[in-house]
């Protein structure tokens, strides 16, 4: 999330209690609308529906916010 601003209303509960940060892996195809929304992209992971190969992003939620 981008400074001043907090959590959409559907992750706070995910990130009550939880780390400063909350990891998301994410369809490839949401990146604009996830960066829009002031996720940050930290890395890659493999894609955890078996596809040989296939690897999404990992992005971070601000949850201090």
């Amino acid at each position: 999330m981008t400074a001043g601003t907090s959590p959409p209303c559907r992750l706070r509960p995910a990130c009550a209690g939880a780390a400063p940060a909350l990891p998301v892996l994410t369809d490839p195809n949401a990146a604009s609308f996830d960066e829009r929304q002031g996720a940050c992209r930290i890395g890659e992971a493999p894609s955890d529906a078996g596809i040989p190969g296939r690897m999404l992003p990992v992005y971070a939620i601000d949850c201090a916010a």
